[in-house]
């Protein structure tokens, strides 16, 4: 799996090993629902985080780059780094979860 953060270095803790492969759709899941109410407006917008949450945007781009291994997606996605915030983007994944509760 390559990473969309090529300039960062790796954090040891930034790991998915802490969840077992059966259970990756629920730890993203967990990410896209973690704000009660959180609302994203742009309709290739999958997640996005605050500039102090670099180490949190790492793990849930191993957790998503897995999801997408394991259920065989060909899709595009990539990140913007914007004044700190990173912004996961993916016209495909938006499409298949309908209202990202529903990967």
């Amino acid at each position: 799996m390559s990473s969309l953060f090529p300039n960062e270095p790796e954090q040891p803790e930034a790991t998915t090993s802490l969840v077992p492969s059966s259970h990756t759709i629920y730890a993203v899941l967990g990410f896209l629902q973690e704000y009660s109410g959180r609302y994203v407006s742009q309709d290739d917008l999958v997640e996005h985080f605050f500039a102090d949450e670099t180490a949190k945007a790492q793990i849930f781009e191993q957790y998503l780059l897995r999801l997408i291994e394991e259920q065989k997606m060909q899709l595009d996605l990539h990140s913007v780094v914007s004044q700190g915030h990173t912004y996961f983007h993916s016209k495909e994944l938006v499409q298949q979860g309908g209202n990202r509760a529903t990967l």
